[in-house]
């Protein structure tokens, strides 16, 4: 039987951060909206993703640039490599994604990427694949760099003067743990996906409604979860647990504009 290929894609999304002292009753607020401006939001189910990412070290080049996972959705599990973000005309971010269910192809695909990049090399055929995901990631020479969880709650955005309008975006409202050594710390954001090739501006324009209906609660991210975590876990070895947690383990408003200066730092390196 012929497996199927696996192919790369352009995600396009905005993202936005939940920047306030009570980041839940926000994510609450926005989850429970039905409409917005010109937009429907239709619900469209929860889910737990459990993700772990790999890298070949430390180094920036191998895990600041390129984003690679192993996720599982119940009893699923997929692979995903991600690429470098880059913003468009309209203000959202576009990134190489190769994603497919976990699979012998799906492995080799993300591989024959990573070796195009000069970035990590290794033969599948050196590991049985019948181990379980990460261990088989180990056994290529890969190293866990992050454990995380995240609730997800998805809602379709569809044009609200139109019952019949197909659906352009899809709208994720993530509360993500972080799982450190000691700490679980919380995070809050949204992500606002594009479906189709036309939804662009349209995701842009809701954006900015998001903006405005919310005010200092939501703010534009362009930093990716990974790399909060990265800068999380450098601010705990600093011993700066208690200056960037509330008392609930979540993220403090203030530690954001700390993560993202460490962040750029880290870019400024390179």
């Amino acid at each position: 039987m012929q497996m199927e290929a696996v192919t790369a894609k352009i995600e396009r999304e905005i993202k936005l951060l939940i920047r306030s002292d009570h980041p839940q009753f926000v994510a609450d607020q926005i989850a429970a909206l039905p409409a917005l401006a010109d937009f429907r939001l239709v619900p469209a189910g929860r889910r737990v993703l459990h993700d772990i990412y790999f890298g070949v070290s430390d180094s920036a080049s191998t895990v600041e640039r390129m984003a690679l996972r192993v996720r599982r959705i119940d009893r699923e599990w997929w692979l995903t490599l991600k690429g470098p973000s880059q913003p468009d005309d309209a203000g959202a971010m576009n990134r190489l994604e190769i994603e497919a269910p976990w699979s012998q192809t799906a492995l080799q695909r993300v591989l024959e990427e990573l070796d195009r990049r000069n970035l990590f090399s290794a033969d599948i055929n050196s590991v049985p694949l019948s181990m379980a995901p990460e261990k088989v990631m180990q056994q290529l020479g890969l190293r866990v760099i992050q454990r995380r969880e995240t609730e997800r709650r998805l809602r379709n955005i569809f044009w609200a003067a139109n019952d019949d309008s197909p659906l352009f975006a899809e709208l994720a409202i993530d509360h993500v743990t972080y799982l450190l050594k000691q700490h679980r710390i919380a995070h809050y954001e949204i992500e606002i996906e594009a479906k189709s090739d036309a939804a662009d501006s349209a995701i842009a324009v809701f954006a900015e409604c998001m903006l405005d209906r919310f005010g200092t609660a939501l703010q534009t991210l362009n930093i990716g979860k990974l790399a909060i975590g990265r800068a999380i876990q450098q601010l705990l070895e600093a011993g700066l647990y208690a200056e960037i947690t509330d008392s609930t383990q979540t993220l403090k408003p203030s530690a954001y504009d700390t993560i993202e200066r460490l962040i750029l730092q880290r870019q400024n390196d390179l």
